[in-house]
């Protein structure tokens, strides 16, 4: 069963995640859920939409049917390999899956030809969701230039009908779908492993914390554990010889090697009690960084600001390039600079919103910038055609971070469909009932899918900054919780066994001297034993699985101070107690008689035990106290210990010159 301390320190750390889930509650909304269903939901339509346009393209019902089967086969498996993607894991038999999805896309491409090319989204985002670098971007590759390789042959054979600068316009097109989806889903991902890293962090703190203090505590240790083995061996072999005089000046070696272990313990429980500072956090955040999955791996603030600003930077040279008529005559204007003076103000409007939210600021004056950018847009809009309508994605992404809540997504949708209904208009003379449709709904579905990924990743980055500097607080906070828990139990164990081995030894020493060898044999036995199990009690303490219980401590203190000629009287009024409230009562036991032996000139003391309203009471009370006060740093980790189960200790001195130590704990 795991201890009582054990258990109480996780409550208290999960206090902080308590915390720290409040404080990125929106984020995680936001970031993680909505982004989430949101890819996977555009994955799908995209789909559908495709196989709508392949409906459209007058193929024949055969192809149509074939399209569709196709497209079942590697939605699901696409479908399947994001959702895996966003929580960081490579999908079970990906590779499988893969091939599989693979197939279903040649089989597209051989039966259906030209009008299948916009499906090759689902490939290069799943290749790089499965496969490593370089084979994935190979994959990707290989899906964005198939449009120009086919356009290529067809006008080498003349059978191509479609343009090379509308060919370049697909291709850029599923540059920019792949890299979008990928980006959002990294996102994603890399959210979800930071968020469930935290604990994994904080154990990972807390052990190098550990093996900090042990490396250092054996190194502290390591000459005085020697040097008490070999008094009391040497003590040992001495006694069974004539004279005392060589016994009793390794006993004298023994007990001042015990002052310098208790020396030394005390500089190692002074040094993990002082607080370690924010340098050695970032260190285990570092390392814990290299150590973790791919995606935890690649993730650090700056490369998700490349990515997002990537993002941006690819979906802006949507505009200009349409205006220049990169993508066809579709896309020319005979007025090019009024279109990119437009385009350069829109995109600045969207880039100083874009580098506050990622910078973590609150954005200043963002409904007066967001009205401005709608009125550029929709000013320009009556006599841009189509090639305008992209801006629009810049529009609906700045509403869903300017304004909170369901209003920013509400006038995101909003642009989207005013986007959608302008493309109506100016497809209108060309296409018929269901072309038309299935244009508009497209349009649509991009327009919103562009905006959300936009506004997505800024904020998606902001979530990221502040998960890590989260991060950092639980690896300090992780290291204080161990530093104060290794304090207590050192001073608690290890300090009581020091004091037992210098108490014995003087007691051997007083013995030998009155000629009571056999009685001096037994306590120099005794200390061997103890100065042995110094090494496997501190490994105990590092691991953190040293027991403590009631009854076990009371009987060895008891021994312990009656070895020392104190005279103890028990009163014992408790039934069975629970696990946890032993351990309490044990650590407090142990506390109390180290206090005894080396703060007091004892000759008697008075151990109490019982119930009491509820409540488990125990006093342990001594005569002989040296000075008033409150007690050291054992003390304060009792405290600390007692308090975690909502317990509490008082040491006091009584007016008769006694010092007592109350502990109370809820029974």
């Amino acid at each position: 069963m795991t201890n009582v301390i054990s258990r109480l320190r996780v409550r208290s750390g999960g206090c902080i995640v308590c915390g720290v889930r409040s404080r990125l509650g929106q984020s995680r909304s936001r970031g993680l859920v909505a982004a989430r269903w949101g890819v996977l939901a555009f994955s799908a339509f995209h789909a559908l939409d495709e196989l709508g346009r392949i409906a459209g393209a007058s193929v024949g019902a055969g192809k149509v049917a074939v399209a569709a089967a196709m497209s079942v086969v590697f939605v699901s498996m696409h479908l399947r390999h994001l959702w895996f993607a966003t929580y960081g894991r490579r999908p079970p038999h990906g590779a499988i899956t893969l091939a599989v999805l693979a197939a279903a896309e040649l089989v597209g491409l051989v039966v259906i030809g030209v009008p299948w090319t916009g499906d090759l989204y689902a490939l290069g985002v799943s290749a790089l969701v499965v496969l490593a670098p370089p084979w994935s971007l190979g994959v990707v590759a290989a899906c964005v230039l198939e449009p120009l390789a086919t356009g290529l042959q067809g006008m080498m054979f003349g059978s191509e009908v479609s343009t090379f600068p509308e060919r370049l316009n697909v291709s850029y097109a599923l540059l920019a779908d792949v890299l979008s989806q990928f980006a959002v889903v990294w996102l994603i991902a890399a959210v979800h492993r930071l968020e469930l890293s935290r604990g994994a962090l904080a154990a990972a703190s807390a052990e190098q914390e550990r093996q900090r203090v042990l490396g250092r505590l054996r190194a502290s240790l390591n000459h005085n554990l020697r040097g008490l083995l070999d008094a009391g061996r040497q003590a040992d072999a001495q006694i069974g010889r004539q004279g005392v005089s060589g016994a009793v000046l390794a006993l004298d070696r023994l007990i001042e090697f015990s002052h310098g272990g208790l020396s030394d313990l005390r500089r190692v429980v002074a040094d993990a009690r002082t607080p370690a500072g924010s340098s050695a956090a970032a260190a285990l955040i570092e390392a814990s960084r290299i150590a973790r999955t791919p995606v935890g791996r690649a993730l650090s603030v700056g490369r998700a600001r490349f990515a997002c600003w990537a993002l941006y930077a690819l979906w802006f040279a949507f505009v200009p390039l349409f205006v220049a008529g990169v993508f066809g005559p579709t896309g020319s204007h005979p007025s090019l600079p009024p279109f990119l003076a437009a385009t350069i103000a829109l995109g600045g409007l969207q880039a100083w919103l874009l580098v506050e939210v990622m910078r973590g600021r609150r954005p200043q004056f963002v409904a007066v910038r967001w009205w401005l950018m709608l009125a550029i847009w929709a000013a320009v809009l009556p006599w841009g055609g189509y090639s305008w309508l992209a801006a629009g994605w810049f529009v609906g992404g700045s509403a869903a971070i300017s304004f909170a809540g369901w209003r920013g997504w509400l006038s995101l949708v909003s642009i989207g469909v005013a986007t959608a209904i302008a493309d109506l208009f100016v497809q209108l003379p060309y296409m018929n009932a269901f072309n038309l449709f299935v244009e508009v709904a497209g349009m649509l579905l991009f327009s919103i899918f562009v905006s959300a990924v936009l506004a997505a990743s800024a904020e998606l980055l902001s979530a990221v900054r502040r998960l890590e500097q989260v991060r950092g607080q639980l690896a300090e906070q992780a290291i204080r919780e161990e530093r104060r828990r290794m304090s207590s139990d050192l001073h608690d164990i290890l300090g009581q066994s020091l004091t037992a081995i210098s108490l014995k030894a003087g007691l051997a020493r007083e013995l030998l001297i009155g000629g009571d060898r056999a009685a001096a044999q037994t306590e120099v036995t005794d200390v061997l034993a103890l100065a042995e199990a110094q090494a496997a009690e501190v490994d105990q303490v590092a691991r953190n699985q040293r027991r403590v219980q009631l009854v076990t401590e009371l009987e060895a203190s008891v021994a312990l101070l009656r070895a020392a000629g104190i005279e103890v009287s028990t009163a014992i009024d408790l039934d069975e107690l629970d696990d946890d409230v032993s351990t309490l009562l044990g650590w407090a036991i142990r506390e109390g008689t180290t206090n005894i032996l080396r703060h007091a000139n004892a000759r008697s003391c008075e151990i109490v035990l019982r119930r009491d309203n509820g409540h488990v009471q125990l006093e342990l009370s001594n005569d002989g106290a040296r000075s008033p006060g409150a007690g050291g740093s054992g003390l304060a980790g009792l405290r600390e210990r007692l308090a975690l189960a909502e317990g509490s200790a008082r040491a006091e001195s009584l007016p008769d010159g006694r010092f007592q130590l109350q502990v109370q704990l809820p029974a």
